[in-house]
């Protein structure tokens, strides 16, 4: 099937949608708070990113109302849509409508290989990337999609990375049954975090964070002078970006080209997303924490907060500094600010390495799903063993491979 720029699709039957009760699921045909048990959806299935510049007031208005994730919000959905990462596949987000308002969205990957179609999600995993959904309309939007893609598009297998504690995960299998599509899970641990629920000198009490911190200090009082600079609102501000890129230009990444690659562009793509939300109704913000010593800065710590949580995207460390352990003191200094402002209720890493557990040992967990719809291929791929390897490593063990590129992208610092 051949994606135009903007795709109109509009089913022609009409989707019932099952009213949630305390008890069971069901149709009827009362309704509840104005929501007609009967709704025709269209979608608006959408490639090109300056459609959805075009929406975003619309699309944020939405998801500020039914997410707690920033990276859902039109500046990083636009910048993930122009990324290199996604070279080869086909973004494709899809706004799922009714009466004219968004009730649905979900931003989404398409590639053709070996002649079989696959989707996933567009954001990156440690984004910890979700469907949208106005909660009136979830099942409804869930089969939809569903259909959408493995009978519109013709996908034959479909991989979501979502979190573990996410409403979707129960309502994808529940749409996947009676559609004949199968479902597998796999859960992992995939984020450390800190619930913030104590003061600072509480927290930094215990297993004696405070003697380690002071020990670091003292280090650093021996090579020189240094000194923390903590930037609150980092939009519109280039001379962050660069000190931020001058810092990796040192790290251990600079001696792998591609990993440094990488991170340049998750960089650009959060920082690119941010100008993009400036001014925007959410209380969105990005927040840098630089180490300088002898004037010359050596660490930074890189948060973005929303919604009561910070989410930690980079730390990242002067390779010369290494053994002074300076980018375990920002990142401490980061979080010493996150708690004492007051607004923070969740610290999330994006990441779970053992050099975390100095501040804490949970965790969130992710589940890898997997659906497939084999069809007439179920003959084929049974008698050839290469595809069914091919598969099994691209759908099935997904989450695994991820956290081993993860892995080799965030080596720990003790």
């Amino acid at each position: 099937m051949r994606l135009q720029r903007t795709i109109m699709h509009s089913f022609t039957n009409t989707l019932a949608i099952a009213l949630k009760t305390d008890s069971v699921d069901k149709i009827t045909s009362a309704k509840t708070d104005n929501v007609p048990t009967k709704i025709k959806l269209s979608f608006q299935a959408i490639v090109d990113p300056s459609i959805i510049l075009g929406l975003k007031e619309e699309i944020d208005d939405f998801v500020n109302k039914w997410s707690k994730n920033p990276f859902l919000l039109s500046g990083f959905i636009i910048q993930s849509m122009k990324s290199n990462r996604v070279k080869g596949w086909t973004p494709i987000v899809l706004i799922i409508k009714t009466d004219g308002k968004i009730v649905g969205m979900a931003p989404l990957i398409m590639k053709k290989r070996l002649g079989i179609r696959f989707a996933n999600f567009l954001l990156l995993d440690s984004w910890s990337p979700d469907l949208v959904f106005d909660n009136r309309y979830q099942e409804a939007c869930m089969g939809a999609i569903l259909e959408y893609l493995f009978k519109n598009l013709n996908c034959r297998f479909v991989s979501f990375n979502l979190p573990f504690e996410s409403s979707n995960l129960k309502t994808i299998e529940q749409q996947c049954k009676p559609r004949g599509i199968g479902f597998s899970t796999e859960t992992y641990d995939a984020q450390s975090i800190i619930p913030v629920e104590s003061s600072w000198d509480e927290f930094l009490k215990k297993k004696s964070r405070r003697r380690i911190i002071r020990q670091i200090e003292r280090k650093m009082d021996e090579i020189g002078s240094w000194r923390i600079e903590c930037i609150e609102k980092v939009s519109n501000r280039p001379d962050v970006l660069k000190k931020l890129l001058d810092v990796e230009s040192m790290s251990w990444k600079a001696g792998e080209p591609w990993v440094f690659n990488l991170t340049k562009e998750e960089l650009l793509m959060t920082w690119e997303g941010l100008q993009i939300m400036t001014g925007s109704k959410t209380d969105l913000k990005g927040s840098v924490w630089f180490l300088e010593i002898n004037c010359e800065t050596v660490a930074y710590t890189y948060a973005i907060k929303y919604k009561g949580t910070a989410f930690i995207l980079k730390i990242s460390y002067d390779e010369r500094y290494k053994k002074s352990y300076v980018g375990k003191y920002i990142n401490n200094i980061a979080i010493r600010d996150m708690f004492n402002e007051g607004q923070i209720k969740t610290i999330n890493f994006m990441s779970e390495f053992p050099f975390m557990t100095f501040w804490t040992s949970s965790s969130l967990k992710h589940a890898g799903v997997s659906m497939w719809n084999f069809g007439k291929l179920v003959k084929s791929l049974q008698s050839n063993t290469a595809m069914l390897r091919i598969l099994r490593t691209v759908v099935v063990n997904l989450p695994s491979e991820q956290k081993r590129l993860l892995d080799t992208l965030y080596p720990t610092q003790k």
